[in-house]
């Protein structure tokens, strides 16, 4: 991950804009989109690792990948870019992002779905995890974030 931590997460949807304390898009709070250049690496690695954390915690409550070399070999069938130093579930949610129409069958690339999963789409899949990982990203916020806990944001 070191080499993506200089990078920004932005997804080119930012609702900081509009006013959200946690943008819609990329998952992080909006004192960190307003402050990204102005982070150390160790900084920027700190908030790729929550999103990460956060990001792998929602696809495990809906996937489960019991073959990582299936999952790279779709990864490279479907052009994904994705990193060997984040989760493998990390790299599902990649490759869920950009192929979601394209998946025909996702044991074929070494994951199965949980069993509250089974019946939904991949498509309502890829929102569901959407609205999970802002729901679990506001709840980061308001439970290390708002209130006493603002005025120790990396000090």
């Amino acid at each position: 991950m070191k080499s993506k931590a200089l990078k920004t997460p932005c997804v080119g949807r930012c609702s900081t804009v509009y006013g959200d304390i946690v943008c819609r898009g990329c998952k992080r709070f909006d004192h960190e989109v307003v402050d990204w250049n102005r982070y150390s690496p160790q900084q920027k690695y700190m908030v790729w690792r929550r999103l990460e954390t956060l990001l792998e915690q929602v696809i495990q409550d809906k996937f489960y990948i019991f073959d990582v070399s299936l999952l790279e070999i779709a990864l490279e069938r479907f052009h994904v870019n994705y990193s060997r130093e984040q989760s493998p579930y990390v790299w599902l949610h990649q490759l869920i992002q950009i192929a979601t129409s394209a998946i025909d069958d996702l044991s074929d690339c070494g994951v199965m779905r949980s069993a509250r999963c089974q019946s939904d789409s991949l498509a309502i899949l890829k929102q569901q995890i959407d609205q999970d990982y802002y729901q679990l990203s506001q709840g980061h916020y308001e439970r290390y974030f708002s209130g006493a806990a603002a005025r120790l944001v990396f000090e």
